[in-house]
């Protein structure tokens, strides 16, 4: 059992903090200082994730605007992992803490942040007990047990929308200046970056969760069949031709879904064109993407 401790570069301090109560304690933690030079980042990163099976967010003023910090957490929510958040500096609003985990563990005591990380990581004792079949059979607790699931449920997919619309509004702020209808801005280094580990925190979302969050700010939505499967686009805006026959997509979002409406791969369009003119080639073109993340390629649209 394994801990990753989420933080920003400059709050090494409370790294060191934190880490040296998980060692008195004898909880194991993923170390930076393992990442290996030449290797991508980001995978190093995935992998490190992946091993882990709790986060402990380092929540200060720095760590609360990174973009690194923000993919984390969101690839921990997306594994259905929890996620503790250390308030290391007093002074900060719990109202800035991301979104998705207001309303979480939020402690500013190292010894209650470790305890709470040994409940989260103690493995279960004992089966889920059998639920009576009919109300008459059921006692109080089984009852509570039961509305206690139910309640849950709900706030998980409250939390799951919540989460979604953090990012896809994070993407949209990103997108915004940097595509317009005439071409698109360079986009490249620190921005490319944000955009690939900020779209990574769409991966694994539910279908409705996306889609009621992006009708905020993607205000354009259709689904694109190409030779990959079946996606939904959504754009932030629309341009239509003179004649009406052709729609320009501008800033778009593409995400594929598995079977069971789970985002396997996201990425990001500066255009798609809907063209249904008879005297040149009618049906969608989708510009290259900027950043691609998950399974697969968006591959050829289909007339």
């Amino acid at each position: 059992m394994k801990v990753f401790l989420s933080h920003a570069l400059d709050d090494k301090s409370h790294f060191d903090n934190i880490a040296d109560a998980l060692e008195r304690e004898n909880i194991a933690f993923w170390d930076p200082s393992s990442l290996k030079a030449g290797a991508l980042l980001a995978d190093q990163l995935r992998s490190a994730i992946t091993e882990c099976d709790a986060c402990i967010f380092i929540a200060t003023e720095k760590s609360v605007g990174s973009a690194w910090c923000g993919a984390e957490l969101g690839a921990f929510w997306g594994a259905n992992k929890p996620v503790l958040l250390f308030l290391a500096d007093p002074t900060l609003d719990a109202n800035v803490l991301p979104r998705q985990f207001q309303g979480h563990f939020v402690e500013k005591r190292i010894s209650k942040v470790v305890e709470a990380v040994k409940v989260y990581l103690k493995p279960a004792q004992s089966p889920e007990p059998q639920v009576p079949r009919t109300l008459a059979e059921m006692s109080e607790s089984d009852l509570l047990t039961i509305l206690d699931r139910a309640i849950d449920g709900i706030y998980q997919q409250t939390q799951a929308t919540a989460f979604s619309a953090s990012v896809v509004t994070d993407l949209a702020e990103m997108l915004e200046t940097k595509i317009t209808d005439t071409g698109l801005a360079e986009i490249e280094g620190d921005l490319l970056d944000r955009l690939r580990f900020t779209l990574q925190g769409l991966l694994g979302a539910a279908l409705p969760a996306v889609k009621t969050a992006a009708s905020k700010n993607w205000r354009h939505q259709m689904q694109i069949t190409t030779s990959t499967g079946l996606w939904q686009m959504y754009a932030l805006r629309e341009s239509v031709h003179a004649a009406g026959d052709v729609s320009l997509y501008v800033a778009c979002l593409l995400i594929r879904y598995s079977e069971n409406d789970r985002a396997v791969t996201a990425a990001i369009s500066p255009r798609v064109v809907d063209n249904d003119i008879d005297y040149v080639q009618r049906g969608i073109t989708i510009a290259s993407p900027i950043v691609i993340v998950g399974r697969g390629v968006v591959g050829i649209p289909k007339k």
